[in-house]
């Protein structure tokens, strides 16, 4: 929705009598017909993780205005492309620093993360496998418990596991 040329003067003046502090990298947009949409294109060189932040903060509409911290940023190629940036440059370091603090933590950590990602795929393995044999047990007429009971412990075994491990985690 765009606002009509006075209210922006009239809200432009209001804002110009108060004294307002904001850091350097934040503009408020100017007030006038100069606001065209433009398509906002990554720079070029990018020096260090905080030009590519700044990048990012970029209002595609408005030249030299920023989003406000703590806001949405849209999703789009060029905001892709600087989060990739920024995490190949920072993933590394952070490893490093968690690392630092408590290697021990940190493997137990990452473990049990990858622990948890694969009960998802046990899980349905596990269940599939239940439908299965009822299927098998139900088609072929020779009720043999034995296999099924097997698959049902090893099931309940899981939820268990599953269970205490995220209790822990």
């Amino acid at each position: 929705m765009r606002l009509p040329t006075s209210y922006c003067s009239t809200m432009c003046q209001r804002l110009g009598a108060r004294h307002m502090t904001f850091s350097d990298d934040f503009h408020l947009p100017s007030c006038g017909p100069s606001l065209q949409k433009e398509e906002r294109r990554p720079p070029q060189t990018l020096d260090s993780v905080y030009d590519a932040w700044l990048a990012s903060r970029l209002m595609g509409s408005q030249r030299g205005t920023y989003l406000v911290p703590g806001s949405q940023r849209p999703l789009n190629r060029v905001n892709a492309r600087l989060a990739c940036i920024i995490t190949k440059k920072c993933a590394f370091d952070l490893f490093k620093t968690i690392w630092g603090l408590h290697p021990v933590r940190t493997t137990l950590m990452m473990s049990l993360n990858i622990i948890r990602s694969v009960f998802p795929a046990f899980r349905g393995y596990s269940q599939a496998m239940i439908i299965d044999e009822l299927q098998s047990l139900i088609s072929s007429g020779s009720f043999t418990w034995s296999r099924l009971l097997h698959l049902l412990s090893t099931e309940i075994l899981r939820r268990i596991l599953e269970g205490l491990l995220d209790s822990f985690a």
